[in-house]
């Protein structure tokens, strides 16, 4: 019985994967970049900009070689439909604007599992498109984790489905930037404190905007 749950898990999370990897293509016209970065197999950290809606699922599908588990808000998995396929995704509930150790510990796990664990630093998505200061609890859970962490910038999904809109416009261009792998190991052996966890996630989100500014300048050039 459990071999044949497998098996439906596995059909789903394909067939919706491949799905959304074609109405991206059609509607946005996805184009990614730099997905050689993300390692073959391993647990790893992909990290974020958060901008809409749509970011959750372009980022599944950009990553295409493996397959991603996503901490979303809780309150996404009381729709019946997108908690049906967040949970085939294998992705779990973290509660905002609490302190929510059952999802600090299902992230670590996941992650020393050899899973893909992605998740958004800024915990939240801009209200005006701009990058924001990331969390220091995005810092905690990269050093409890003790793994490489790939940041990654998502462009134009403000434009496509932003937190004002009550529905997405279509025929935006998006575009995902995988960044190469950041190595934390120097602050893993640093003690288990605020001001480290801020460290982590200052030079993280750097590293997302940097993302942001590279591409930028590759588009106007």
């Amino acid at each position: 019985m459990k071999f044949i749950e497998n098996i439906i898990e596995f059909l789903i999370y394909w067939i919706s994967k491949i799905s959304f990897f074609v109405l991206f293509k059609i509607f946005y016209r996805l184009k990614v970049k730099g997905v050689e970065n993300i390692p073959d197999k391993g647990g790893v950290i992909i990290a974020s900009n958060h901008a809409s809606f749509l970011d959750p699922p372009i980022i599944g599908v950009a990553a295409w070689k493996r397959k991603c588990i996503f901490m979303a808000r809780h309150t996404l998995f009381r729709n019946k439909i997108a908690g049906f396929i967040l949970k085939k995704w294998g992705s779990f509930p973290i509660k905002r604007g609490s302190i929510d150790r059952n999802a600090w510990f299902e992230f670590e796990k996941k992650v020393k599992e050899g899973y893909v664990v992605v998740f958004f630093p800024e915990g939240t998505r801009t209200e005006d498109g701009e990058i924001k200061q990331g969390k220091p609890g995005a810092g905690m859970l990269i050093y409890n984790s003790k793994v490489k962490v790939i940041p990654a910038y998502i462009h134009n999904t403000y434009k496509a489905f932003s937190k004002k809109m009550k529905l997405p416009r279509i025929f935006v261009p998006v575009t995902v930037i995988f960044g190469k792998p950041l190595d934390f190991s120097d602050f893993f052996t640093k003690e288990a404190k605020k001001e480290n966890y801020e460290e982590i996630t200052k030079i993280l989100m750097n590293e997302i905007i940097k993302l942001k500014n590279e591409f930028l300048q590759g588009v106007k050039k």
